[in-house]
């Protein structure tokens, strides 16, 4: 189960054109992953086996690079500015408390920086819980409305949502 966590992150938006305008942003959440284990109902130990089956919260974290195409309801020279978004994400999910494999020792001696590279595709390969990660795409859509205080200076509320598979832990 995953628990509350929070997310700092931010966004650059290129309002280029009357009704469109194009979104990059990064987020980086740190959140809480619990994993548990199911006992099979009517079992005879379950009284003495829920004790040893305690887990403790693992510290998730996740990267998110995203593109947004913005489509705006009214030009961006009005006020109140209602849109919708959507575009593609990328995204890493790591646990921060699980051993990171790091390259092997013979990268040391002058190959530092293919050691580097080597590290970073098997980070992606390796499962999570033996200190790997996650890569995954997906899709980034939401909306909202945008109210202009001053000629530069705007406030924003929206929704925004990330669709992608379910991440495989093991």
């Amino acid at each position: 189960s995953m628990e509350n966590g929070w997310t700092i992150g931010g966004t650059v938006t290129l309002d280029s054109q009357k009704y469109f305008s194009h979104e990059f942003s990064y987020d980086h959440s740190f959140t809480g992953l619990k994993i548990g284990l199911g006992v099979v109902a009517g079992d005879a130990t379950t009284g003495s086996v829920d004790a040893a089956f305690a887990f403790d919260v693992a510290d998730m974290q996740t990267s998110q690079v995203a593109y947004n195409l913005l489509i705006n309801a009214r030009p961006k020279t009005s006020r109140w500015r209602p849109y919708v978004a959507i575009g593609p994400a990328l995204q890493l999910i790591h646990l921060s408390d699980a051993p990171i494999k790091k390259a092997p020792n013979y990268f040391k001696l002058g190959l530092g920086n293919i050691g580097l590279i080597s590290a970073a595709y098997n980070f992606v390969g390796t499962p999570p819980l033996e200190g790997g990660g996650i890569f995954q795409f997906g899709l980034n859509y939401g909306g909202g409305i945008r109210d202009r205080l001053t000629p530069r200076w705007m406030v924003r509320a929206d929704y925004r949502e990330t669709l992608t598979s379910q991440p495989d832990f093991w």
